[in-house]
């Protein structure tokens, strides 16, 4: 279902570890949705509710140079993502969600 272009998009950041569990999660503040989908292959169409994509974990380590590590809200030290990146990892998993201006996750921002 296509979301309306007043949604939030909220960048959430999941850690793969070399088993395929998810290590961890963190969601960064002031990351660029549209610039992040315009660089790596999203799934589902463009303004879609949630879009997913895999990257390396060198192009986090380059994504955390241009955007910054800042988190949502505060966080104690060992969750900051300068530490979480220094864990082994198969790959991180980009989740674009839109929220609607409600601000809540209604049946549009849900996959």
């Amino acid at each position: 279902m296509q979301s309306s272009s007043r949604a939030t998009p909220v960048v959430v950041l999941r850690g793969i570890a070399l088993d395929g569990r998810a290590d961890w999660i963190f969601a960064p503040l002031g990351w660029d949705a549209a610039s992040l989908e315009r660089r790596f292959p999203f799934s589902g169409r463009p303004g879609a509710g949630n879009r997913r994509a895999l990257i390396r974990p060198s192009q986090l380590v380059e994504l955390v140079g241009e955007f910054g590590e800042r988190p949502c809200v505060d966080l104690p030290a060992p969750y900051a993502l300068s530490r979480l990146m220094r864990r082994n990892m198969l790959a991180v998993e980009i989740l674009i969600a839109r929220v609607p201006p409600s601000g809540g996750l209604g049946h549009s921002a849900v996959a």
